[in-house]
């Protein structure tokens, strides 16, 4: 047998241990079996191709693409969530230098800036959704990417408001808190110190790409 055959098999098999994969992507050869392909979202929101000399933080990082992407383009990349999901298997078959931290972001001292921040599909599972905003700009020297989902409700006066969810009537998750309609996203992000600009709105998601000021 193989030598590769023998490291595709134990590859199979300890993606497989694993429950509850996020990103789908490709390790050694094998697909895990995540609920998205990160790729096209990442292409639309326009990340430099090379990112070299750029610091980036990815706040809920799940199991990693994008903290590995622009790690592949040069970024020094620090990657945050509050569990380990696929993220320690792909960080080790890539041999990867990705910091990754375990914890609340919220409860993370950190003194250094980031050029980058990814901040996607986090927002509506906080309670407090603008203090984490104005945490972002605290520790934002660029740009930071926020997906959220969003209402699609329309609001005759064309106003920001959200919605809030006291239970799990949202996607039957229990830590859906808030929801924004695309306008109140934009102004809590601008009130927190940032230009923002929509990038892609797809159903009851938006992305927004917001520049420092």
């Amino acid at each position: 047998m193989f030598e590769t055959e023998i490291i595709g098999r134990e590859t199979v098999q300890r993606i497989h241990q694993i429950k509850n994969w996020i990103h789908i992507m490709e390790l050694n050869g094998v697909k895990t079996p995540g609920v998205y392909e990160p790729q096209g979202k990442f292409d639309i929101m326009d990340f430099p191709k090379d990112m070299s000399r750029l610091q980036v933080l990815d706040v809920g990082c799940a199991d990693g693409w994008y903290s590995f992407e622009c790690e592949r383009r040069g970024a020094e990349v620090v990657a945050i969530d509050r569990s380990v999901r696929g993220f320690a298997l792909a960080k080790e078959i890539l041999s990867s230098n990705v910091e990754h931290r375990v914890g609340d972001f919220m409860e993370i001292k950190e003194e250094r800036t980031f050029d980058i921040i990814i901040f996607l599909g986090i927002l509506y599972h906080l309670r407090h959704p603008l203090l984490a905003l104005e945490k972002i700009r605290k520790l934002c020297r660029g740009v930071v990417y926020v997906e959220s989902e969003i209402s699609v409700t329309q609001n005759k006066m064309g106003e920001p408001w959200m919605k809030f969810y006291s239970g799990a009537e949202l996607l039957a998750d229990g830590s859906n808190w808030w929801v924004p309609n695309i306008e109140c996203l934009q102004a809590m992000i601008k009130v927190s110190g940032f230009d923002p600009e929509v990038c892609w709105i797809q159903n009851n998601r938006a992305c927004v790409k917001a520049f420092v000021r």
